[in-house]
Parts: C-alpha cells; structure tokens; sequence
C-alpha cells in the first residue's frame, strides 16, 4: 500500500506506456500495410495525406489615400509639415519631388505617417528656387498606385525678385529690405 501512496506504481505505469507506444504504432503501421498489400491498395491511399486547406495568408495590398499638408495647386512658403494618408501595408515610401528646371530630388520614407522631410523635421521651402514642384509618392510594395501633387513655391514676394533677390540671390539668407520707389 505505501508504494501506491508514494507514485511509484502510477510512475511505472506511465514509464511502460510510453515506451510500448511506438511499438504499438508501428505494429499498426505494419499491419495496415500486409492488408494492404493482399487487398491491392496502398497504404498511402488509405491514410490521407495532410495537408493545408487555408488559403494563403497575404494581406492586401494598401492604398495611397493622399497627402496631408498640401493641397493642389496650392502656394507654399515656409516650413511645412507634408505626409501621406494611407490605408493597409504599402511598405516603404519613394518620393521624386521635381522642381521647375527638371531637377528631381528622390527621398524615402520608412515608416507611416510617410513624412516628406529633406529637413531635420519636415521641409523648409526656402531651400529651392521659387516655381511649380511635383511631389510624387511611389510604394515599394507592388500593387499600390501611386500618387502625386502639384504645388507651386513662392518664398520671394514680387517686390523681392525686382530688388535681385530670389533663389538665384540665395532665398533664405534672411529678410530682405526694399528700396522706395525712385
């Protein structure tokens, strides 16, 4: 009775489980295959085979909503804050922003909210020449259209580029004082 009350019998029965388990299943195996073979079927056409009946899992491609922080065919001047709206995962972001002599700037952006920052925390508009830009935001992952925007950049009012100043004078460089009519 002590060996009852301490596990052993409990524990050798397990022990004695466990190792006749393999055995029992090969037998079985071994079995079903001599059937088999005397009744003309395979054993592989009367096991059936495992296999996957969920369909793949891939998420659907996201979309390019559109931009934040920038309207068509608006004006900007300044510091401006410039992202995009997305919906499911487009992957990483490619930007091609042209400017007016055809120059193109390419920037990428990692992570949502996609911020278009040529600048530490955004983009300051007085690093370019005062024209009609293109921003364009291409997904990495294919499948996802891509977008664009037009703006136009004036940093310079028309009193300024009258008085030499302007991109070509180094926009930016501070305040500019006009001079009174002559």
């Amino acid at each position: 009775m002590d060996a009852f009350r301490r596990g052993w019998v409990g524990l050798a029965l397990f022990l004695a489980a466990l190792i006749m388990m393999p055995v029992l299943v090969v037998e079985y195996h071994s079995r079903l295959s001599d059937d088999a073979r005397y009744s003309g079927v395979d054993a592989e056409s009367i096991i059936p085979p495992v296999t996957s009946t969920a369909p793949p899992r891939t998420a659907p491609p996201g979309v390019i909503v559109g931009f934040n922080g920038v309207l068509e065919n608006e004006t900007l001047r300044g510091f401006r804050h410039i992202s995009l709206e997305t919906t499911g995962d487009i992957g990483e972001i490619h930007y091609t922003l042209t400017g007016p002599t055809g120059s193109r700037y390419p920037m990428t952006a990692s992570v949502a909210p996609y911020l278009f920052a040529p600048h530490q925390t955004g983009w300051e508009t007085s690093a370019v020449m005062d024209g009609v830009y293109s921003l364009e935001a291409r997904a990495e992952r294919p499948g996802v259209p891509a977008r664009s925007i037009t703006f136009t950049i004036q940093n310079s009012t028309p009193a300024d580029a009258g008085a030499g100043t302007g991109a070509a004078a180094g926009v930016g460089a501070g305040p500019v004082a006009s001079r009174p009519p002559a």
